[in-house]
This record gives C-alpha cells, structure tokens and sequence, in this order.
C-alpha cells in the first residue's frame, strides 16, 4: 500500500473558487508523487509549513506570494534543511525587513523580495554565502548598509521601482556585479565611480532622471548594454552618439527603444 502523508497547502489554490474558503485546506499525496518536486507554490492561507516538505529531497524553488499569515522565519528553519533549494520567492508578503535568520539558506542561488514594504537593505543579506541574484524590487527601499563588503558575490541585483533618488556608494563596490537594475527610481546621477564595476553587463536606468552619464562609464565590460528609455539623456541623441563610440563595438551600447 503507498504512503500517503496529508501535505497542507503547498499547491496553490484560488480559495475564491471554493465552497468553503474559510475552511483549513489539504492536499493528501502519495510519497511517490511528491518526494521528486522540484517547485512548489504555498498558498496565501497557509499559516505554516509542513516538516513532510523535507522529504522532498529535490526541491529547488518555493515561490510564496500574497501570504500575510504564514511565519516566514519559522518557514526559513524548516526551509534550511533542504538540501538542494537553490531559489525563493517571497513577493507580496507586507515583509518590513529582510528575514534575520535568512543566512540559514546556505545553497539560496537566486532570493527575490520584490513588493514588500523594506525600507533598508542590511549587511545580513550578504551573509546568504552562495546568493547570486537578489531581486528586491518594488519596495520603499532607500537605504543600503554601508557595511556590505564588496567581496560579496552578487552578481545580479534588481532595485528597480524604489525610493532611491542616488546610487548608494556601496553599489559601486560589489566588484562581482553583472546586472544592476535601478528602473523607475527617481536617479539623476551616476558616479564616475560605475568605473569600479568591470564585470557589469547590463545597466537598466529605464524611467529614472539621469541626464548624462560620465566618461567612465567606458571603463565597465566593452559588450555591456545601457537600457536609457525614458530617461532625459535618451533624447539627447548626440550624448548618446559620443556615449556609444565610446565601446568602439558592432552594435550600440545604449539602448534607447
């Protein structure tokens, strides 16, 4: 006979489509179905997490979305036990901080935090050792530690829709950073300091106030791109020409459609 384990909640479901939505939901599951998940949705009633979630062995990605209730530092503890969670998601969860206990994720890739209400970016982010991409959009984020060394290894960091109105001067620093996003921030200016930052890619400005941007920018990777649409600098089209004869490569850096 197969082992069946009541499993709460862990497939989302559109409680507004059932009967009894104020009634406690399960999903019963046999072990054979479920111990080679590799992703699972939590459900926005869901109050906890089951400790059956660790015998899913091969779990690689939670996405947790428009949960009030659930206690994300408890979820963490039993979440850093599996062995193999490489990304999570916890957007629209009204989070004010990032979790304390967050560093417990030791193999966390990929973490995304995006409409929230975090005001402050703290230094214990960095502590998440093997982190790469970190997505923290759409938040009142104005303020990152000045503490974060610039050995962390973030390569990717998506701050777009914030409350910036500079690049905080610790950015600059993050040696190992390949993609910044600052889109829709209210950012006029970008520090001749972008230099520091050889490995960079893509630099997303869409839909800030940036009205130049300095010479150094030609120092960062040569096939880099320079999203600029909607920004004051996109209409002024000799910058733009001077900004791209700058990489001296077959196509244009800046990208302004």
């Amino acid at each position: 006979m197969k082992k069946y384990i009541q499993l709460q909640i862990i497939i989302v479901l559109n409680l507004c489509s059932c009967a009894n939505a104020q009634e406690h939901k399960s999903i019963e599951f046999s072990e054979e179905q479920y111990v080679d998940r590799t992703h699972i949705v939590i459900g926005d009633s869901a109050k906890y997490l089951p400790k059956q979630i660790l015998l899913m062995k091969n779990l690689k990605e939670i996405v947790i979305r428009n949960n009030f209730i659930l206690d994300i530092e408890n979820a963490i503890d039993l979440m850093s036990q599996l062995p193999r969670l490489e990304i999570l998601i916890i957007d629209s969860c009204g989070l004010k901080e990032i979790p304390t206990n967050i560093h417990k994720l030791k193999h966390l890739k990929s973490l995304s935090l995006s409409k929230n209400k975090i005001t402050y970016l703290s230094e214990n982010i960095t502590k998440v050792d093997n982190l790469e991409t970190l997505e923290i959009s759409c938040n009142p984020l104005s303020k990152i530690s000045d503490k974060i060394d610039s050995t962390w290894k973030i390569s990717e960091l998506f701050l777009a829709a914030n409350n910036f109105t500079d690049v905080p001067d610790i950015i600059y620093n993050l040696k190992n950073l390949e993609l910044l996003a600052l889109h829709d921030n209210k950012i006029k200016n970008i520090s001749p300091k972008i230099k520091n930052l050889k490995k960079l890619y893509v630099l997303g400005l869409v839909g800030t106030l940036v009205e130049d941007l300095p010479n150094e920018i030609k120092y960062i990777k040569h096939n880099c791109l320079i999203h600029l649409n909607k920004t004051p600098l996109s209409k002024n089209k000799k910058r733009i020409d001077e900004i791209n004869k700058m990489f001296k490569t077959e196509y244009n850096v800046v990208q302004i459609d």
